[in-house]
């Protein structure tokens, strides 16, 4: 759980005013025991921190997202999240272009 600790902090770290917005939750009973659940998520916040978005920016960001997570015994056993990153680089570049025109 490392890693998944690791990459959520950096997002923070990014975007420390960040309001994370769950939007649909469904689970199946798994082959392997327990549960797969799946979430489906939106976060906004400001680029107000550094990071692998470069320098700050106050600039508004909205992300969709997508995690799931292999729940067994009351306990995360496995987690997978995508978000588009791309889509965060392009708000931030797109919104510095427009501040120098």
């Amino acid at each position: 759980m490392g890693a998944v600790m690791h990459q959520t902090m950096a997002l923070v770290g990014m975007i420390p005013n960040m309001a994370h917005h769950v939007h649909h939750v469904c689970s199946n009973p798994s082959e392997e025991g327990g549960d797969k659940v799946a979430v489906r998520w939106t976060m906004e916040g400001h680029h107000l921190g550094y990071g692998s978005l470069g320098d700050l920016t106050s600039r508004r960001l909205f992300v969709m997202g997508m995690s799931h997570y292999h729940v067994r015994d009351g306990r995360i056993v496995d987690e997978w999240t995508v978000y588009d990153q791309l889509a965060l680089l392009t708000q931030i570049k797109l919104g510095a272009l427009a501040a120098q025109a």
